[in-house]
């Protein structure tokens, strides 16, 4: 029997997540590390982008709508 869409991520994988707004941030890094993930959190693009030179990541989730970056 295959597993379920959400159990299909390995173990341990790293996501980036870059939100500016702190509520949000928090509670999706709290369910994404329930699900065992790995989670860096930066409030702001250029954040992000610093985070992504000295970090490899397996998947970034970003806002939209950070107000340094389009």
């Amino acid at each position: 029997m295959a597993p379920a869409a959400h159990d299909r991520h390995v173990g341990g994988a790293s996501v980036l997540l870059v939100e500016d707004d702190r509520t949000v941030r928090e509670a999706v890094a709290a369910r994404l590390a329930v699900e065992g993930y790995t989670t860096l959190e930066a409030d702001t693009a250029a954040t992000g982008r610093a985070a992504l030179e000295t970090s490899q990541v397996d998947l970034v989730l970003l806002d939209q709508g950070l107000p340094d970056d389009d």
